[in-house]
This record gives structure tokens, C-alpha cells and sequence, in this order.
């Protein structure tokens, strides 16, 4: 379920963010499932239960600004200029901040950890 919520707020706040550009909803599908399933595996089950929350969601924050940011420049070509660095490091924000309410609820009811 987790890793479901976080492809769908990876996804949503891309096509926010990436609407206008040549993205597809195709590419930010792919790019919002890479995200998903890279921040469930190395920030969820490996790095939230070792750290406390504000080391993972800084962790997924770099994350997901390298993920987007490598992927757009060169698998999609897109020109690094502070428009699209502003895109990037903008929706990277913003999903720092789904990711941080998203380990709350993790700790609380996966982890069952005291926050």
C-alpha cells in the first residue's frame, strides 16, 4: 500500500510540475515508478528503521532530485537551464514533503515505532 501512494504522489506532483514540457504520461509514469520503487526499497524498508525521519526524507529528496534530474537530461534530453533545474529540485521538494508524512504513517503503523 505504501509503495502504491508514493508512485501516485510521485506521479501526480510530475505531471504537475512537468506539464508542460515534452513529457508524456508515459514518461512520468516510468520516471514516478523508478522514484516509487527506489525510495520504498532504500528509504522505507532500509533507512527509516535504522534513522529518524528527517534523515530519510533529506535522503529521499536526494533521490528523487537525482532520479528526475538524470533521467529527464538523458534519457528525455532536456536542457539544463534554471527553469528546468527549478522544475526539478521543485518537485524533488515536493515530494519530500509526501515522503515525510508518508514515515510518519509508516513508523506509526507499519514499524510500529513511537515517533
Amino acid at each position: 500500500m505504501v509503495l502504491a501512494v508514493k508512485f501516485i504522489m510521485a506521479w501526480v506532483i510530475l505531471t504537475l510540475f512537468f506539464a508542460w514540457t515534452n513529457f508524456t504520461v508515459v514518461d512520468v509514469t516510468w520516471i514516478s515508478l523508478i522514484i516509487g520503487v527506489i525510495s520504498y526499497l532504500i528509504g522505507d524498508l532500509w533507512l527509516l528503521p535504522r534513522v529518524n525521519n528527517t534523515v530519510a526524507t533529506v535522503a529521499d529528496f536526494g533521490l528523487a532530485a537525482i532520479v528526475i534530474g538524470w533521467i529527464a537530461i538523458q534519457w528525455f534530453g532536456m536542457d539544463v537551464n534554471t527553469i528546468n533545474v527549478g522544475l526539478i529540485f521543485g518537485s524533488a521538494v515536493f515530494i519530500a514533503v509526501g515522503e515525510w508524512i508518508l514515515h510518519v504513517y509508516y513508523q506509526r503503523k507499519v514499524l510500529k515505532q513511537p515517533i
